[in-house]
C-alpha cells in the first residue's frame, strides 16, 4: 500500500522507470520529487501537507519548451480528448502538462504504478504527436 505520506516509497516507484530521481523540498518545505523522463525534467509536488509531512495528494508536472506548434487551440483539443493529463500554456507560452493524484488514503501499490503508466503514456503521446491527436 502507498499514500502521499511516504515520498520515499513514491520515489522508489518512479525510480523503476525514470532517471535521476531525487527527493527534495519545495519553498514551503513540503516534499518534492524531481526526475528525468524522456530527457525532460519532471516534478512530483506534494499537496495538503501538515507541517511538511502527512501529505494528501500529488501532482505530476512536466514542462516542455514550445516548438511554436502548440497553441491554446491545440491545448484545448488535448484537454477535450484526454481524460487524465491536462495541458496548458504557461506565461512564457511553454507547454505544461499536469496530472493530480489523490492519495489521502492508502491505495495498492499496483494502482499507483498504473497511474504512473498513464503519465508515461501521455507524455509519450505528446512527444510523438504533440497536442494534435
Amino acid at each position: 500500500m502507498v499514500d502521499a505520506k511516504n515520498p520515499k516509497k513514491i520515489a522508489d516507484l518512479i525510480d523503476q522507470w525514470a532517471d535521476d530521481v531525487q527527493i527534495k523540498k519545495d519553498d514551503k518545505g513540503d516534499p518534492l520529487i524531481t526526475f528525468k523522463y524522456m530527457d525532460v525534467n519532471q516534478i512530483v509536488a506534494f499537496y495538503g501537507c501538515k507541517q511538511n509531512k502527512n501529505c494528501k495528494s500529488l501532482q505530476f508536472i512536466s514542462p516542455w519548451k514550445n516548438d511554436g506548434k502548440q497553441t491554446l487551440q491545440t491545448a484545448n483539443r488535448w484537454n477535450q480528448s484526454k481524460r487524465f493529463v491536462r495541458m496548458y500554456l504557461d506565461k512564457d507560452n511553454d507547454v505544461m502538462m499536469e496530472m493530480d493524484v489523490d492519495l489521502e488514503v492508502a491505495v495498492p501499490t499496483e494502482y499507483l504504478r498504473t497511474v504512473m503508466k498513464t503519465w508515461q503514456v501521455s507524455l509519450l503521446a505528446f512527444a510523438v504527436d504533440g497536442a494534435e491527436k
